[in-house]
């Protein structure tokens, strides 16, 4: 998987498509399909998302939607979050540990975007992303992460 990224973000790269980081992938019928998101400033853009499928065998690129990026990438003015990744820790699950925090846009319902805090940790062996509004400090959303033998998926 990891030469299919590489694969994947060289193809990105070359068409102009810089300062993506792959998120999550689904590997099905020796075909990885692996989402990237944009980074501004060390913030990862949720909205502006681009999929890429790559063959498992020989690397070949053969598919690309890029919806999510073109209908939503733009330069954004990130501000200074209003609220500490220390007081946004303090709002999450005490029994989630966070393994990794950093700042994220995500969408919300009623297509707007928000600035969060993005903690992903572990409760139960069960793995989890929590996202805390940096403007309020209330959680904004909480997603599980599925590791399976094809693929890391989140509902």
């Amino acid at each position: 998987i990891d030469d299919a990224k590489a694969k994947a973000l060289e193809f990105l790269n070359s068409r102009g498509f810089t300062s993506m980081a792959s998120t999550y992938y689904i590997d099905e019928n020796n075909i990885a399909t692996i989402n990237f998101a944009y980074t501004q400033d060390s913030v990862t853009i949720y909205p502006d998302l681009i999929k890429v499928s790559v063959t498992m065998d020989n690397g070949d690129i053969i598919g690309f939607e890029s919806a999510g990026y073109l209908f939503s990438h733009e330069k954004r003015s990130i501000t200074t979050p209003k609220v500490s990744v220390e007081e946004a820790k303090s709002n999450i699950n005490q029994d989630l540990n966070p393994e990794y925090s950093g700042l994220a846009i995500i969408p919300t319902d009623v297509k707007t975007e928000v600035l969060v805090h993005e903690f992903k940790g572990k409760v139960d062996n069960r793995d989890f992303i929590v996202y805390i509004n940096a403007e309020t400090g209330k959680e904004e959303n909480i997603l599980i992460i599925i590791n399976t033998p094809n693929g890391i998926l989140t509902i």
